[in-house]
């Protein structure tokens, strides 16, 4: 079965990537024609969140950030701010998180997120927009900026592998970002009140989906004899993907039609997942749990974390089946 195929068997799957895909198309079309005159100017405008992933809906608001070649180029796209805002609001009512983290504002020069990886100055906020860039960036304009900037970031982690042996590199920063946001959403709970509910439910399926894909991308990438250039390259042909897409296709690879229960057991627990987050009425619910000790009252919290326990052990068998015990992922998590 071909992932176009699956994916008409999950209706919600299917109208989140067809909705996604129409407001980023509108966007590109009226981006490219506002900035017609700037074609000299060298920026990309990302998009990342549920769009990023393709499995957005009404209730989504947007995530995004700029990447530029230098300092003028970014006070210029600070100055095209509200140009910027007007566009993504014709499409976008729900305004994106105050965290400051993304925002028409959030621009940078590409070279400063290749500068300190790992160093004292490696933010939270830095290593948000590194790993995001890769694991669920889009491009909403310049995409062929976007994907040399792309190849580039993956080249620098590529900097010290060696042949044969897994990416450790970026692996351990992917592993970073994860174990960051999990940590990072219990002090957005109690420092800034934050509801409990719908962050809870989103760390159990869309940010655990996102680091899953993310292993499976390094792991599959580990399997293939190639040198720095072909492996930058396969690596970033499986990052365009989406999370889904990505585990589709590297399970898919594997031509052993084991897997194809797994692999619906994942899309059925995501399809429940999005048709939630979807409805106005379920998110409210979710919304409304301020802190944990009121997740017990809610039977729709209660229900989607019972299936986050079913899509977290699916996950994990499929891990464990494409890649065998002796494969280096497996220590290479841990160690």
């Amino acid at each position: 079965m071909s992932y176009d195929d699956l994916i008409k068997t999950h209706t919600n799957i299917d109208s989140s990537i067809s909705y996604s895909k129409d407001i980023l198309s509108k966007l590109k079309h009226d981006l490219d024609s506002m900035f017609e005159v700037h074609k000299d100017v060298e920026f990309t405008i990302i998009t990342t969140g549920s769009f990023g992933r393709h499995e957005a809906s009404v209730e989504s608001d947007m995530d995004l950030f700029i990447f530029c070649d230098k300092t003028s180029t970014k006070d210029f796209m600070l100055e095209k701010k509200k140009d910027i805002e007007e566009c993504i609001n014709k499409y976008i009512k729900k305004e994106a998180g105050d965290t400051g983290t993304f925002g028409a504002d959030a621009v940078d020069v590409f070279d400063s997120i290749l500068a300190n990886i790992g160093g004292n100055q490696d933010t939270n906020q830095s290593l948000t927009r590194r790993m995001l860039f890769l694991l669920e960036g889009k491009a909403i304009y310049n995409e062929l900026l976007f994907d040399s900037y792309r190849k580039t970031l993956i080249n620098k982690y590529l900097n010290s592998s060696s042949d044969g042996k897994i990416d450790k590199y970026l692996l351990n920063d992917i592993i970073r970002y994860y174990r960051t946001i999990t940590t990072d959403f219990q002090h957005k709970v109690d420092a800034d009140g934050k509801s409990w509910g719908t962050r809870n439910i989103k760390l159990r399926f869309s940010r655990k989906l996102l680091y899953f894909a993310g292993i499976m991308t390094i792991a599959a990438a580990s399997d293939q004899n190639l040198g720095t250039e072909d492996r930058v390259n396969y690596l970033s042909s499986l990052l365009e993907k989406s999370p889904l897409e990505r585990v589709f296709n590297i399970a898919n690879e594997s031509s052993d039609e084991g897997f194809s229960e797994t692999i619906n057991e994942i899309f059925s627990e995501y399809e429940y997942f999005l048709l939630c987050l979807g409805n106005r009425g379920k998110r409210d619910i979710l919304e409304d749990i301020k802190d944990k000790n009121e997740r017990l009252n809610k039977p729709l919290y209660v229900d989607l974390s019972e299936r986050s326990t079913k899509f977290t052990n699916s996950l994990y068998q499929l891990l464990n089946s494409i890649f065998p015990p002796e494969h280096q992922i497996h220590t290479a998590l841990i160690f």
